[in-house]
């Protein structure tokens, strides 16, 4: 419990400011540009995966898994796939649940905290950075090589 507890605090830190950021303004812009070309809510479209909502087409899962951030102007009356549907077009919201996304698997299988790692996360999921998995490492690679289109470098 007090590891929840310890965990809920240093998240909040993380979604006030209180600890940077780990995803530089740089990435996340090639991060949203590769996601919907001119970096604009295009809604919520159907992909490979499934359904892919907002600024950087975050999938449902991808929500859970950054611990289901609100909208300032909050998700009062709405289901939990609501509330990620207006997080996910809400740019500011969207933006808190990459930040805590990355925060939660930046180092882990295979991924550095580096804008490389990072678009090849929010690409793939929490494998999608691992060099040791050459099919996941693959899949994420039309992505990084977009983003480098769009001016990111491994470390921007």
């Amino acid at each position: 419990m007090l590891g929840v507890f310890v965990f809920s605090v240093l998240l909040n830190m993380a979604m006030s400011g209180v600890i940077e950021n780990p995803v530089s303004l740089m990435c996340l812009n090639c991060m949203c540009k590769v996601a919907t070309t001119s970096c604009t809510d295009v809604g919520c479209n159907h992909d490979r995966e499934g359904i892919a909502c907002g600024y950087y087409q975050i999938h449902y899962g991808y929500y859970i898994d950054c611990y289901k951030p609100v909208p300032e102007s909050g998700c009062r009356g709405l289901s939990e796939q609501e509330c990620w549907m207006k997080c996910s077009r809400d740019k500011p919201c969207a933006e808190r649940c990459i930040q805590s996304y990355m925060l939660r698997y930046r180092n882990k299988n295979g991924a550095g905290s580096d804008c490389e790692s990072y678009v090849r996360l929010h690409a793939g999921g929490p494998y999608g950075a691992a060099k040791w998995n050459q099919a996941w490492y693959n899949r994420t690679s039309y992505y990084w090589n977009y983003a480098r289109a769009y001016g990111c470098v491994w470390n921007s």
